[in-house]
């Protein structure tokens, strides 16, 4: 960022190259900022205690589905939810919520478009549930299944980017 930054003001420049520097060196802040939030969630998680209490998790659902709803349909996505019309459960909402939003951001890099995403909760026996986000995907390769959950382990789909926390967030919530 310094560098593209220090070539822009090294000479006089038009004005539309000097934007595009600009707009660069901004993707890159984002970039950045992701990275430095996914890395404070990710010790903040591991380190917290988080206290349950009895929640509404297809609210939860519910409301991370609208707050995705148009990256899905940018992205040519359909998505979906499978749930009942409540189910409660012992909690920690924001928890629950962030770990949702980490499997949809996954699904918004991974899967095909005109495919369906497929957010889907139920009942998993006494006292326990079920939270899944499926798409059609490439999936997880099997050399990448035992490490995939550890931090800044990126699979074989690195060349789409990410920080390898977001699987690490994930498995840290649950």
């Amino acid at each position: 960022m310094r560098t593209g930054l220090d070539l822009a003001l090294r000479r006089e420049r038009p004005a539309e190259e000097l934007k595009s520097a600009l707009r660069e060196a901004r993707e890159e802040v984002d970039r950045l900022a992701t990275l430095a939030t996914r890395l404070l969630d990710a010790v903040s998680i591991s380190k917290s205690e988080t206290h349950a209490v009895e929640t509404d998790l297809v609210s939860i659902a519910r409301e991370a589905a609208a707050a995705h709803q148009r990256a899905f349909e940018a992205q040519h996505l359909t998505l979906r939810l499978e749930c009942p019309e409540q189910l409660n459960a012992l909690a920690h909402s924001s928890s629950v919520r962030q770990a949702l939003d980490n499997l949809l951001s996954n699904a918004l890099k991974f899967a095909p478009a005109k495919t369906e995403v497929v957010i889907a909760l139920r009942t998993a026996g006494p006292g326990a549930w079920s939270l899944s986000v499926r798409d059609a995907g490439p999936g997880i390769a099997e050399p990448d299944r035992d490490s995939v959950f550890e931090p800044f382990h990126r699979a074989h789909h690195a060349s789409a980017g990410g920080t390898g926390l977001v699987l690490t967030i994930v498995r840290e919530v649950a």
